[in-house]
């Protein structure tokens, strides 16, 4: 059985309409595909000059309508660390500048997050979309196993993963309602089934204070206390 679960790759094509049509971003290559498609896609800056913003897309499909709670409860944990706790480093979602449509070919409901579009797309199947800030910086290797080696490296991320800490337990006073959902949808610690429910995040970190970023991608887990469980990816 897989680590994550696993679904066929979201052709660019389908979703690159709305891309444009909602968020004004030019989709771009293919970053990943295995339980979601990740996607990277630009913009023009409002006054850079011609300079192109970077944004990372997540594209899931949830043809069986099983993930789009999760998610929106993803976005709203993550949206409050950005921009509420002002967590440093935290990639947040970005929300769709223009209004969705009148027609058939999105899908939208008055519970879910503004960041999260769905649509449809092959078969009727329904896509759930939702755009990031792009991370800069090095990633981290943790296969290499070299970044243990740096103390600068494990300081940095040690103080931001505590810092996420401190800001998960705001979040789950802040949200109660929220954060119960997403402990409950997390099941028994062990099963496959936590992957599949916990939060994915991406982030970057300042080492050393020198100017160096760097960037990790993680999975997160949001039980009673706070964020106890953290899983490079």
């Amino acid at each position: 059985m897989p680590l994550f679960e696993t679904s066929d790759p979201v052709e660019p094509g389908t979703i690159a309409p709305i891309l444009l049509e909602r968020f004004g971003l030019v989709i771009g290559k293919r970053i990943k595909a295995s339980q979601n498609t990740t996607f990277a896609a630009t913009a023009k800056a409002v006054d850079g000059g011609g300079v192109s913003l970077e944004f990372a897309v997540r594209a899931t499909p949830d043809p069986d309508g099983v993930h789009y709670r999760r998610i929106c409860n993803e976005l709203t944990f993550v949206e409050y660390l950005r921009h509420t706790y002002n967590l440093a480093g935290v990639c947040g979602p970005v929300r769709p500048t223009v209004a969705a449509p009148q027609d058939q070919d999105q899908v939208t409901t008055e519970d879910g997050h503004p960041a999260a579009v769905r649509c449809v797309g092959s078969g009727d199947s329904t896509i759930v979309i939702v755009v990031f800030e792009w991370a800069k910086g090095s990633p981290v290797d943790f296969g290499s196993y070299r970044w243990m080696l740096d103390e600068a490296v494990v300081r940095a991320w040690g103080g931001w993963m505590a810092r996420l800490h401190a800001g998960s337990r705001a979040f789950t006073q802040a949200h109660p309602e929220v954060a119960s959902q997403m402990r409950r949808s997390v099941g028994s610690v062990g099963s496959w089934f936590l992957l599949r429910s916990c939060t994915r995040m991406v982030c970057r970190f300042d080492v050393g204070g020198g100017g160096r970023e760097m960037r990790v991608s993680f999975v997160a887990v949001q039980i009673k206390g706070g964020m106890k469980c953290t899983i490079p990816f």
